[in-house]
């Protein structure tokens, strides 16, 4: 109840065009051409998130130099349920 989202104003316009694209994108594979990044990668989730586990996982494998991090009871917005832990693991991906 205490969260609050700013969403921009055509949100959900633009939410509605992205399911239209469902079908289309829903077959189509990218990982194998996330393996030419060279540039460091931090990839965040939460816990809760589903993706997490899933799209997380197969993200990190795909990139060859990324690091995955999983912050604890946080869903989707972990930057903005968890902040502290999101700035921490941005932090020490960049080494400060």
């Amino acid at each position: 109840d205490s969260l609050e989202l700013s969403l921009n104003s055509d949100y959900m316009i633009t939410n509605q065009l992205l399911q239209y694209m469902g079908n289309d994108l829903s077959s189509y594979d990218f990982h194998s051409q996330l393996s030419g990044i060279e540039a460091p990668t931090l990839l965040i989730y939460g816990s809760f998130d589903p993706l997490a586990n899933f799209a997380g996982k197969k993200l990190n494998e795909s990139i060859t130099n990324s690091t995955l991090t999983i912050i604890d009871e946080s869903g989707h917005f972990p930057f903005i349920e968890k902040q502290e832990a999101y700035n921490k693991a941005i932090t020490q991906f960049l080494g400060n």
